[in-house]
């Protein structure tokens, strides 16, 4: 736990040599505050598990550690403003596949992905972003399916 307690206030400009000092003077926190480096930040992604076609695919992408990554730089980026403990955001996807006949034989399912806030902040945007990157714009699929989904993307420092 004091380890831990120590690592948060390092990025708040402890300086963790101080304490190794002779005579320290009292003061700790001689450094400037500094963003939390993307490894140091724990994200998490929470969506309802759904048994319709495309929704696992693009649930997947989302999840892969590289989106993760850039959901924690978007973190950082925030933090440099106001240093948060945490944030977080929700993110619209719907999925559907528009025009689909019965003798289609594959179907091509399209993805929006918008963000719930009526005025998205810059971290939002920075989440909304990344997703789209990692999201599959268009999916071939055996079966027509239509979808809407809310997922919470929670980044922090532990």
């Amino acid at each position: 736990m004091v380890l831990e307690l120590a690592s948060r206030m390092q990025f708040l400009g402890l300086a963790l040599d101080a304490f190794d000092e002779r005579n320290p003077g009292g003061r700790f926190f001689r450094g400037r505050a500094a963003a939390p480096g993307f490894d140091a930040v724990k994200i998490s992604i929470s969506v309802p598990t759904r048994q319709v076609a495309g929704h696992e695919n693009v649930v997947e992408r989302i999840r892969k550690a590289s989106t993760k990554k850039t959901m924690a730089q978007c973190f950082t980026q925030i933090w440099n403003t106001g240093q948060p403990k945490s944030a977080q955001t929700k993110i619209r996807l719907s999925f559907s596949t528009p025009g689909s006949s019965a003798q289609d034989t594959f179907f091509v399912g399209t993805l929006s992905v918008t963000t719930v806030s009526p005025e998205p902040t810059s971290y939002d945007r920075c989440i909304l972003s990344a997703i789209e990157s990692a999201a599959p714009e268009r999916l071939l699929l055996e079966r027509p399916a239509q979808w809407q989904d809310e997922l919470l993307v929670h980044a922090a420092i532990p």
